[in-house]
């Protein structure tokens, strides 16, 4: 069995599984932190509340990703095959935040969530190419398939990586992305928006 490991503990599970719309077993969760403050300077402060990996890598938001399979090396028989994805977010609490926090920091937050929702997609998008693979390896060579899925697991990690690359990790939105996620974004929209106790 190959087993690829990327995050921590999930902690929060999405209600939602989209598996009855993909051929294999797709879940979310997060992982939140709270933002707010009386003052622009004490909601910047909030920010550390983040884990100290976010501080340290001067991140704000992150998508980590487990996949499993279990493949029959003879005859691509899919035994097993499933991807978690786990997002680490900010929301900004509006009632306990200065008034114009929320207008403060919308382009922010709302580009942050679509980042990761991105790097969802990416790596949805190759896992789904990897199970297409072994799908057409159950009426073929089966070993010679399998050997295709290594270019597509370095593919998710290298992907990710050009991802952050040509959006300096979001600060830039691709008008076109060559990564080839676009149809996956809908599996991988994160279910509430930035702010608690507001639009």
């Amino acid at each position: 069995m190959k087993t690829m490991k990327f995050g921590a503990i999930l902690l929060l599970v999405s209600p939602l599984s989209f598996s009855e719309l993909l051929p294999f077993d797709f879940n979310k969760s997060y992982d939140v932190y709270e933002l707010q403050g009386d003052t622009p300077e004490n909601v910047e402060n909030s920010f550390d509340k983040r884990a100290d990996f976010l501080k340290k890598n001067n991140f704000d938001g992150y998508t980590a990703w487990e996949y499993k399979f279990n493949v029959d090396d003879d005859s691509c028989e899919i035994k097993d095959f499933n991807l978690q994805i786990k997002y680490i977010l900010p929301r900004l609490n509006i009632l306990n935040s200065y008034s114009q926090s929320r207008e403060d920091y919308r382009d922010y937050l709302e580009k942050l969530y679509r980042h990761e929702e991105q790097h969802c997609a990416i790596t949805l998008s190759q896992l789904s190419k990897m199970y297409a693979i072994f799908i057409n390896g159950q009426s073929k060579n089966c070993s010679k398939e399998i050997e295709k899925t290594y270019l597509i697991e370095d593919n998710i990690t290298k992907f990710n990586q050009q991802f952050d690359t040509y959006t300096d990790h979001g600060a830039i939105e691709l008008a076109v992305s060559p990564f080839g996620e676009d149809n996956y974004l809908k599996y991988c929209k994160i279910d509430f928006s930035p702010f608690i106790n507001g639009i």
